[in-house]
């Protein structure tokens, strides 16, 4: 039977992704700080910096947000333990999502970075919870649940670093004397690091995905510059032979049912 709470998280969870989306539109109409979010990456540009077409995941993020944000209001969703875990939580990042835009946009780079990390570590408490891969869910729970926080923290995964990036350049960071190619490298293969691990406990193609897409931006912007062309493509290779070999010894696995969750 719904709860107060559960019919008031209901309605927090749109109200407040209309909030975010909201200000994703306003600072952006308004060009708050005489810019626009994608200008900013490249006021400060690093070799971390995908070409610009990556940053349309944004879209496709938002779009499937606006999806779990109306599937979680249909009937019979509102008492499920599930929602109940996670819809706090989004709540949250979509109202400091807000905070996030406004710092971006007036190059509070490492204010900037703070919000990013606390909203990747709310968005991977969302992840976790929902147990994703160990148990076999309905089409809807996937592509309504499932995949949009799968996509979700592996994107500001990537954001939190090129943020750092960015914030590290615009202060003039020497880098301890390594060059920015090595430095790229390793960002990327922390990034990569972070996708296997998650991969180890849990089973997202679609968090790897994400990678793989931002990893084709840094080499269509940078894949001339030497090492980060090669190792770039070294990378994407590793890891979608990582999912595959992966995903084949999952075959023939049965995967319990999920728990009750209504």
């Amino acid at each position: 039977m719904p709860t107060l709470s559960d019919r008031s998280r209901q309605f927090a969870v749109p109200v407040t992704m209309g909030i975010f989306l909201f200000m994703n539109w306003w600072t952006g109409a308004v060009r708050l700080g005489g810019v626009s979010q994608g200008e900013i990456a490249f006021l400060f540009p690093t070799l971390f910096t995908p070409e610009f077409y990556v940053f349309s995941i944004w879209g496709i993020i938002y779009m499937l947000l606006i999806g779990y944000a109306g599937y979680q209001l249909w009937p019979g969703q509102a008492a499920r333990t599930i929602h109940r875990q996670i819809g706090w939580p989004l709540t949250i990042v979509n109202l400091i999502g807000g905070a996030w835009l406004v710092t971006w946009h007036l190059l509070y780079l490492w204010w900037s970075a703070l919000i990013l990390a606390t909203m990747l570590a709310l968005v991977l408490l969302v992840f976790v919870r929902m147990r994703v891969g160990q148990y076999k869910v309905s089409e809807a729970d996937f592509l309504l649940g499932h995949l949009p926080f799968s996509i979700y923290p592996a994107w500001l995964s990537v954001a939190l670093i090129a943020n750092i990036a960015i914030a590290l350049k615009e202060m003039g960071w020497s880098g301890f004397g390594i060059s920015e190619p090595i430095w790229t490298v390793i960002l990327m293969s922390i990034a990569s690091l972070i996708a296997i691990v998650v991969q180890l406990r849990y089973w997202s193609p679609a968090f790897v995905a994400v990678l793989v897409w931002a990893f084709s931006g840094i080499w269509v912007r940078n894949g001339d510059i030497a090492p980060i062309g090669t190792l770039t493509l070294l990378l994407c290779a590793l890891l979608i032979a990582f999912v595959i070999v992966r995903g084949r010894r999952r075959i023939g696995i049965t995967l319990p049912l999920q728990p009750p969750l209504a």
